[in-house]
């Protein structure tokens, strides 16, 4: 069977917006078919809070080196995603599955191998707590009922 993982049309673009406190929300969904998961499509919703590609400020040189290359923005969201649901359709996403989809993703995002490994590598060693209390926070940022983004403040009193 052909490879089919690719982020899908019409939302294959990363179209969001900073929040004041650093994340970012998404203004339109973002859709990605995933080989790893037997060709499902994970359907991030409009209006989903997340971080983006969180990179620990304590790992000072891979920080600054990854900084420079971020390329991963539709990835991070993914696995964001992943990690706040824990499920895409019918298949529970281990959290050792949502980093190789994680690695899948960002190669389409223009990340290259050694990149992307660092990543896998990154999330693989620290990411657990941020798996275990994923699906607590995807309810305190308001993910399991928000439908719409947030209104943008600069713009209520227009």
């Amino acid at each position: 069977m052909p490879p089919m993982s690719g982020f899908v049309a019409p939302y294959d673009t990363w179209d969001a917006r900073e929040l004041p406190d650093g994340r970012y929300q998404l203004l339109q969904p973002l859709w990605y078919q995933s080989d790893l998961l037997g060709g499902r499509i994970i359907k991030l919703r409009e209006g989903f809070v997340n971080d983006k590609e969180s990179v620990p400020w304590w790992l000072p040189i891979t920080y600054v080196w990854l900084a420079v290359k971020r390329k991963a923005s539709r990835a991070g969201s993914v696995h964001d995603w992943l990690f706040a649901t824990h499920k895409v359709e019918d298949l529970e996403v281990s959290f050792e599955l949502a980093n190789a989809v994680y690695h899948e993703a960002a190669a389409l995002d223009g990340n290259g191998r050694i990149v992307r490994w660092v990543k896998w590598a990154g999330v693989s060693v620290g990411g657990r707590s941020s798996y275990e209390s994923g699906p607590r926070r995807f309810q305190i940022n308001g993910n399991d009922r928000r439908r719409r983004p947030r209104p943008d403040p600069a713009e209520e009193g227009v």
